[in-house]
């Protein structure tokens, strides 16, 4: 480990190898490694961890709903004695997994209903979502498929490669391929560069992005030869940017880990104006049903006709800008801005 004796909360900490002194460097950052050796079991965790009551209960049940599996590296980043630790509950099954609320949905985000082929979701109009896996090198417990991830789900995953190639052949309004799942960075970099090839032989496909989280469990990963396979197939994105905060999805069994709405615009509000605006994420809302991201801020419109819009700064003062141009717009409904509406 890693430390400096008087430091500012900021200075690198590093916990490898962590749980794991024995294992020699080589085999620590080897990739391969690290998914072989993966925290499975009640075992493994007992032997590390000191569990609750509602974690060893939720582990004895993870295995039919979602699989229970961390890597050595991120597992190192959990405390022994802090069940309520927001990356232990990350990761680390509940009890309360197995309870319902009248809100949860097997699948929030429409996915299944937006899919032409097996594996394939077309629900915004020039990009699509290509499901390659259903593995992960870690679960996380609030995952929007878990109905689908893990191979313990009450759904599996049977993605039509062939299929999806030529309906993207076949639909040229398509310009933007995210590759999601599980997680693509998981395949051998041989498998990963047949995928992209083939994607990028399809002339009207400009973007291609990968949703991944294995540079945060397995940075090991990120090897020079996969950078130099990845960097054939620009523009091509694995977006490091917080450019979206999501509001959890109401998946069956997260209700223990979603917060309210009001905390998530707080949070926003808590940002805005207080760092770089490249750092400030869009708080977003996947509208149950397949709805798609829908953007929710705080109330900085407080009024808005033809003649002006009346607008709040992050300090909360009030300023007008003068309403311009001819065109006919529908504007919401009017009404007078007093006080409460700043923090509406």
């Amino acid at each position: 480990m890693i430390t400096q004796e008087k430091g500012d909360g900021k200075e690198f900490i590093s916990h490898a190898p962590g749980y794991w002194q024995e294992t020699v460097q080589e085999l620590w950052n080897d990739w391969k490694w690290q998914l072989k050796n993966r925290v499975t079991s009640l075992a493994q965790l007992e032997k590390h961890l000191q569990l609750s009551d509602e974690e060893r209960s939720g582990v004895l049940l993870s295995g039919d709903k979602l699989a229970l599996a961390v890597t050595p590296h991120f597992f190192n980043l959990v405390p022994n004695d802090n069940s309520e630790d927001p990356i232990r509950r990350q990761m680390i099954p509940r009890i309360e997994e197995t309870w319902g609320s009248p809100y949860d949905m097997a699948d929030p985000c429409g996915e299944d209903s937006h899919m032409p082929v097996p594996g394939l979701v077309h629900r915004y109009p020039d990009r699509v979502l290509f499901l390659v896996t259903d593995r992960c090198a870690s679960y996380c417990r609030y995952c929007t498929r878990s109905r689908v991830v893990s191979g313990v789900g009450e759904q599996e995953l049977h993605t039509n490669f062939e299929e999806a190639f030529r309906y993207l052949e076949a639909h040229t309004e398509v310009r933007d391929v995210l590759l999601s799942g599980g997680d693509a960075l998981i395949f051998s970099d041989e498998k990963l560069d047949k995928l992209l090839s083939r994607l990028r032989s399809i002339p009207h496909i400009e973007f291609l992005r990968i949703g991944t989280r294995v540079p945060i469990f397995l940075p090991q990963r990120i090897t020079p030869e996969l950078c130099t396979m990845l960097a054939k197939y620009h523009p091509l994105w694995m977006r490091v940017r917080p450019y979206y905060i999501y509001q959890c999805d109401l998946i069956n069994g997260s209700s223990h880990l979603r917060t309210s709405v009001a905390k998530g615009i707080e949070i926003i509000e808590g940002l805005r104006g207080h760092t770089t605006g490249y750092a400030v994420p869009q708080f977003v809302i996947d509208a149950p049903g397949g709805g798609g991201k829908v953007p929710i801020n705080p109330g900085y419109v407080l009024y808005h006709d033809n003649e002006k819009i009346v607008i709040r700064n992050y300090e909360g003062k009030i300023f007008e800008y003068p309403e311009t141009g001819n065109e006919q717009v529908q504007f919401a409904p009017q009404r007078e801005y007093h006080d409460e509406y700043l923090y509406s």
